[in-house]
């Protein structure tokens, strides 16, 4: 009977303590890529973004063009039947040469699209970041979950800071 008392009194202990580190933890969550994308510095890497893609468009046109236009003529005169076995060869190793060209540089375009963007959005994720830790700290919260990554399955009872990060960085609702 006296374990069973004693079993008794350590298990209501261990639930109100684990209820008292409960009710101190203070939940919160915020879409931090909804908040990078309200930012102004967000808009302005944005802009200087799709400048630089619409420069390797229009270099990635001008080079497919290239490549049609010497195929187009290629195709023209293997239908005539007129070209010699060596120009034949040359052309099409130039072809290929085109080719290959144009897909590198596609894919050094696009290394370089990356590159910059992550250059651009690094100061803008930690500013936002930066005040959503001074927003957490003056709120008193223990957790902010970022809800934009998926992880936040429940949030009854967790806060939305978006508001009040905005406040902090001055952006309008």
């Amino acid at each position: 009977m006296k374990n069973i008392v004693k079993a008794l009194t350590v298990a209501l202990l261990v639930v109100f303590s684990l209820n008292n580190v409960a009710a101190q933890t203070k939940v919160g969550h915020i879409n931090l890529g909804e908040l990078v994308s309200v930012m102004p510095e967000a808009k302005k890497a944005n802009a200087e973004i799709d400048t630089m893609q619409a420069q390797l468009v229009r270099e990635i046109d001008r080079k497919s063009n290239e490549f049609r236009i010497k195929y187009d003529q290629y195709k023209a005169d293997m239908s005539k039947g007129t070209l010699l076995p060596s120009i034949q060869k040359s052309r099409e190793e130039e072809l290929n040469n085109l080719q290959q060209d144009l897909q590198g540089f596609q894919q050094r375009a696009q290394d370089d699209l990356d590159k910059r963007r992550m250059e651009l959005y690094q100061p803008i994720i930690k500013k936002a970041q930066d005040a959503v830790n001074v927003v957490a700290k003056e709120k008193g919260y223990t957790y902010v979950l970022d809800s934009s990554a998926g992880t936040v399955l429940f949030s009854n009872e967790a806060d939305d800071l978006m508001s009040a990060v905005k406040t902090k960085l001055n952006i309008a609702k």
